[in-house]
């Protein structure tokens, strides 16, 4: 880390890494006065609606969740301009709110949670590619409607800013 110390970065990638601080202001600070240089952008993106919280996010050490209001919020601070905004993995959104129902209605331990964590893929070649590929195109469409100015909920929500300050 000592060579990249006192260093600032024309784009800084900060991709589900603000639930995980429990001081995000500080961290957004830390960010756009430490890391990213004069007109420089940052792209943050984090899980989104705070009310979707479960033993899922207790697991990965989340903080919490963001709709893309309260990102916009987190960001009123930190010295820059939204360039670009919206959300990402609208077609997951479903299985999230199924799987937090079941959650809320069976009382399932932690267990659920680690047991389903993304590490514990076992879909196979095929079955990966499949859903890759379906999340590319879920993804592809719901930046085209950002760039559209409309925006649809999916699970992750993010920012592009520009470094005014």
């Amino acid at each position: 880390m000592d060579e990249i110390a006192g260093k600032q970065f024309d784009l800084v990638l900060a991709l589900d890494v603000l639930e995980h601080q429990e001081d995000d202001n500080a961290f957004i600070a830390e960010i756009f006065g430490k890391w990213l240089a004069p007109g420089g952008h940052a792209l943050i993106t984090v899980p989104a609606f705070d009310s979707m919280f479960s033993n899922h996010d207790r697991f990965l050490s989340h903080y919490r969740r963001y709709s893309l209001g309260a990102l916009e919020r987190a960001m009123d601070n930190a010295p820059c301009r939204i360039i670009s905004k919206g959300y990402l993995f609208a077609s997951l959104l479903p299985v999230k709110v199924i799987s937090l129902a079941v959650e809320r209605i069976t009382g399932r331990e932690r267990r659920w949670a680690e047991q389903y964590a993304v590490g514990s893929w076992r879909g196979g070649e095929l079955a990966t590619s499949i859903v890759t590929g379906m999340m590319d195109m879920d993804n592809t469409a719901l930046l085209w409607l950002a760039r559209h100015n409309i925006t649809l909920p999916g699970l992750s929500s993010w920012v592009l800013c520009e470094k005014t300050g």
